[in-house]
């Protein structure tokens, strides 16, 4: 008799590997299970409903990543003249607010260009990874596009079909289109090893969207608050390639929520931003303000592509180092 294979699991049986060893994962019972190290999913309840536990909380490793020095710095003229494409462009896209009321997720311009730009590529096959998924909005919205493959991962959240590590994935290498990771990489202990992890579950030619703080509080145990140089290091020396970049809020409403009066006055930011961005534009040009921007920013968002013949796959090696049991 053929085991069941979990939901809602099931369309991703092929892609499924254990995090320890990259085995092929076997459906057993309500779980997975790996034939070669003997790891075994857990259920984990949140906020009242079970979801499948790959995160392997008893069992610590060692790793080891090879870094490629020396990293050039991003030139900031060439980027202030380069980059700001994806906001910049005319093309049918919901508003910040609208984004948030229709579908729950932070999803601002610049990204839905580029999922709609992976929609005209590889259109409704497109395999979709959201890394730190939250409530689950940023799969609406890809929903809305006409996208039908999308897994939703988080740490611990509502929205996740399974719980994961960022810095040790549950899938097999070239699984995805298209990785997203909003407001996410700053809670990451070792952003190396988790944009290592990405790159390695991304398709030749796939496309990472990420986003993280810059000027944010230090909040919900952020680790590293990510410059545009950082993003720049972080996708080089994992054989991606950054394509685009700009502002995912600015400085303004950023201090005016994180800093000085918490929650309370983010309108108010947002409006003073624009003027202050308005005064820059009619002083200085568009140019203008994204030197403005690139001085300091709330976070900074990146479209980064994985490189053809990357080398991602090759530069890593973990070991089992100890297993701690509940």
């Amino acid at each position: 008799m053929t085991t069941p294979t979990p939901e809602p699991l099931a369309p991703w049986t092929d892609a499924l590997v254990c995090p320890l060893d990259r085995t092929q994962l076997v459906a057993e019972g309500a779980g997975w299970r790996c034939p070669a190290c003997g790891f075994a999913s857990a259920s984990t309840v949140v906020e009242g409903a079970a979801r499948p536990d790959f995160r392997a909380l008893d069992v610590a490793q060692d790793a080891a990543y090879t870094f490629r020095i020396p990293v050039a710095p991003l030139d900031r003229e060439a980027v202030a003249r380069d980059y700001f494409r994806a906001v910049n462009a005319d093309f049918p896209h919901f508003s910040r607010a609208e984004v948030r009321r229709q579908f729950g997720t932070k999803l601002d311009k610049g990204i839905q260009y580029y999922c709609q730009q992976l929609w005209r590529e590889r259109g409704a096959a497109a395999r979709i990874l959201d890394l730190g998924c939250g409530q689950g909005g940023n799969r609406r919205y890809l929903r809305s596009l006409g996208f039908e493959h999308v897994v939703t991962t988080d740490w611990i959240a509502p929205g996740a079909d399974m719980l994961v590590d960022a810095h040790r994935l549950p899938f097999a290498d070239a699984t995805f289109d298209l990785v997203i990771s909003t407001a996410v990489f700053e809670h990451l202990y070792n952003p190396y090893l988790a944009m290592h992890e990405i790159a390695r579950v991304s398709q030749p030619g796939g496309y990472f969207l990420g986003s993280a703080s810059f000027w944010e509080a230090w909040h919900g145990s952020s680790y590293f608050h990510l410059t545009p140089d950082g993003w720049h290091a972080l996708l080089s020396a994992n054989d991606m390639q950054l394509v685009d970049l700009w502002p995912g809020w600015g400085i303004i409403p950023a201090a005016l929520t994180h800093v000085l009066t918490p929650g309370y006055l983010r309108g108010v930011g947002y409006a003073l931003q624009s003027a202050v961005e308005a005064l820059y534009r009619l002083a200085l040009g568009e140019r203008g303000v994204r030197r403005l921007h690139l001085r300091a920013s709330g976070a900074y968002v990146v479209c980064g592509k994985k490189q053809i013949s990357g080398l991602a796959g090759e530069r890593i090696s973990s070991g089992r180092a100890a297993e701690h049991h509940k």
